[in-house]
Order: C-alpha cells, then sequence, then structure tokens
C-alpha cells in the first residue's frame, strides 16, 4: 500500500508540473467550525435516505427497507404530509429502485428502476394531490455494459452521469435514453492520477457538481483528497489537494482502503464536499465490522480555495443548505434522523 501511495504521489507531482500550475496543497482551512446538532424526531425512522429543498418541502428519496421510496415532509417544522413510489411489481410500482433525485427546474422526482430499465417520473404536485399516485411515464435507461451509477438532471432535456469510460469524465443522454456522444466531456484528470483499471470499471472514482450556469464542473474523488475544477471542455481551472495527501488506487479488495470525499454538491458561490477520511469499514471491541460515515463538511470556493472546515456531531450521508431558516440539514445514518445545525456563514 505504502509503494502505492509513493508512486500515486510522483504521479500527482508531474500532473501538476504538466499543467503549468503550482503545487496546491494546504493543510488546513481559513476555518474551522464545530457544529452541535438538534435531532428532529421524525413521525417515520429511517435508516438510510437523500435530502432535497423543494419550495416549502424538505424531500427524502433513497430510503431503504421502507414500502415506499419517496418521502415528504414540510420544510419549517418536519410535519410528514406525504408518500410515494411503491416497491412492488404492478403498474406504476418500482421493481428495483436505484437512485431518486430532484429536478428542481422541473418539479419533479426522477426515479431509476433497474427492474424496469427506466427512469420513472413523480411530478409533486402530482404526489401532492394524490396520495396514491403511480406514474404511468418513464423514461429508457440508456444501454450500458455497467449499470449506471450516478445521473443528474443538466436541462430540461437532458441528464449527466458518470461515464465508467476511463477517458470520458462526464457524459449525457436525452429522454429517449440515447447517449450524445458530442456532448462528452473529456477525462484530462484521472490519467495523472495512479489507478487500477480492473477494479475502477465497478467502482465510482469521484463526484461532480456543476457551477449553477454550467460553465464549471467540480471534480472530488473517492480515494484521494483531490478536488480539481474543469471547464465544459474537460480543461484543467485547478487542482488541490489537502488536507492530507491520499492517493490511493480504488479497489475494494484493500482492507486499508480510506475513503476521501463522500458526496458533494454546489452552489453560485461554493462546493460543498462531504468528507469521511478513515477506513471504509472499522471494528468494534467485539470484532464486529461497522461501516464508516462522515462527519466532516469541506466547503471550497470556484477558484478552489479552502474556506471552511465543518464539523458535525452526528455522521452524515446527505445534507442540503436551507438559507430560509439559516441552517444545515443533514440525514443521520447514526440517529436514523434528520439532523439540523445552525448555518455559520
Amino acid at each position: 500500500m505504502k509503494t502505492k501511495h509513493i508512486i500515486i504521489f510522483f504521479s500527482v507531482l508531474a500532473f501538476v508540473s504538466c499543467t503549468g500550475k503550482k503545487e496546491n496543497y494546504f493543510s488546513s482551512f481559513r476555518k474551522n467550525i464545530d457544529l452541535q446538532g438538534e435531532i428532529t424526531n421524525l413521525e417515520i425512522p429511517f435508516s438510510a435516505g437523500y435530502l432535497f429543498l423543494y419550495d416549502s418541502l424538505i424531500i427524502v428519496t433513497n430510503t431503504l427497507g421502507k414500502i415506499r421510496y419517496i418521502h415528504l415532509f414540510n420544510r419549517k417544522d418536519f410535519k410528514y404530509l406525504t408518500s410515494s413510489g411503491v416497491i412492488g411489481r404492478g403498474p406504476g410500482e418500482i421493481i428495483n429502485p436505484f437512485f431518486a433525485i430532484l429536478d428542481n427546474n422541473m418539479g419533479v422526482i426522477w426515479c431509476m428502476d433497474h427492474g424496469r430499465r427506466k427512469i420513472l417520473r413523480f411530478p409533486i404536485d402530482s404526489i401532492m394531490n394524490n396520495t396514491d399516485f403511480l406514474p404511468s411515464y418513464g423514461l429508457p435507461v440508456p444501454a450500458r455494459k455497467h449499470i449506471i451509477i450516478h445521473y443528474e438532471p443538466y436541462n430540461d432535456e437532458l441528464f449527466s452521469f458518470y461515464d465508467d469510460d476511463p477517458d470520458i469524465l462526464i457524459s449525457f443522454f436525452n429522454q429517449k435514453g440515447e447517449i450524445l456522444d458530442s456532448l462528452q466531456i473529456v477525462n484530462k484528470i484521472e490519467k495523472h492520477i495512479q489507478s487500477d483499471p480492473a477494479s475502477s470499471q465497478n467502482i465510482v472514482s469521484y463526484h461532480y457538481t456543476f457551477h449553477p450556469l454550467k460553465n464549471k464542473i467540480a471534480i472530488a474523488f473517492r480515494f484521494s483528497d483531490i478536488l480539481a475544477i474543469v471547464d465544459n471542455k474537460g480543461n484543467i481551472i485547478n487542482f488541490i489537494q489537502g488536507p492530507n495527501i491520499i492517493n490511493q488506487t480504488p479497489s475494494y479488495t484493500d482492507p486499508d482502503l480510506i475513503l476521501t470525499y463522500f458526496d458533494m454538491f454546489s452552489d453560485e458561490n461554493n462546493i460543498y464536499c462531504l468528507y469521511n477520511g478513515e477506513k471504509k469499514q472499522i471494528v468494534d471491541t467485539n470484532g464486529n465490522p461497522i461501516h464508516t460515515f462522515p462527519k466532516k463538511l469541506h466547503v471550497f470556493d470556484w477558484k478552489g480555495k479552502p474556506v471552511a472546515l465543518i464539523n458535525f456531531e452526528f455522521s452524515v450521508t446527505s445534507l442540503v443548505i436551507d438559507r430560509q431558516y439559516k441552517r444545515i440539514i443533514t440525514f443521520s445514518p447514526e440517529v436514523g434522523d434528520i439532523v439540523c445545525y445552525e448555518l455559520p456563514f
């Protein structure tokens, strides 16, 4: 493992050199903020969940082990409103739910159903007006050798997705399920970082988020504490690593594999990255395995400068920033509930 780290470290140095940029490493953030959380005690307990904000609603999706997959709550007081996305094999039901995401512009929740090879459409107005709503419309999932792990709405016509082709950073498909090769963003980052082609085909090795103007993209690696900012042609604008020098081959067979960036999102000013920094699995005093989840949020600006390190009281797998009520809303698997923190900036 140490040998791999040395090889990858010099690969990164070569990368910085060949791009003509100075070595852009950092060891600390300008601000280090500790936050105390308030557990909301939702009417419905969840073991997992992904959060979205939409108007007066907070939406919880991807709730494993539930009869329904999508849940709506009042944004102000977290009062339960309704649920949708029935798991089953009947008409309009979800056979094998994967990732449900919010299309904020269209007011729609899209849910990928690998059982039907469709992305089902759940209009939020329909869910609110009909507790028994079942979708009658779905988009075909693009044909790929491997399943699509990460996808998100790009505009009213297109979705972006993580491409398992190592030469492509991000690809796009339309509502007919057609991949548009002409829009693919070439990967000019990962070829400078040591990787294991055999394992990376089945492992998402990075996350991405678009600037709201769609002119820049931030890339955060899952097994290295590296953040890159590129333009929509894949050209590298900035590259930053820290606060540790972690560079690893993405192989889940490695028991010492450290998970770095867990998830990310952005707004017009900042990039927000959930950061783990621990082994993917540790053991308790009885030798039982425990999966680790992040308690840190790294905040950068769109120039790649580290702005703040936020330390949460409880572990986090998903979060949204609610500026209306000046808080950070998180889902914590540690307590199986939504936990709120005062927004510090």
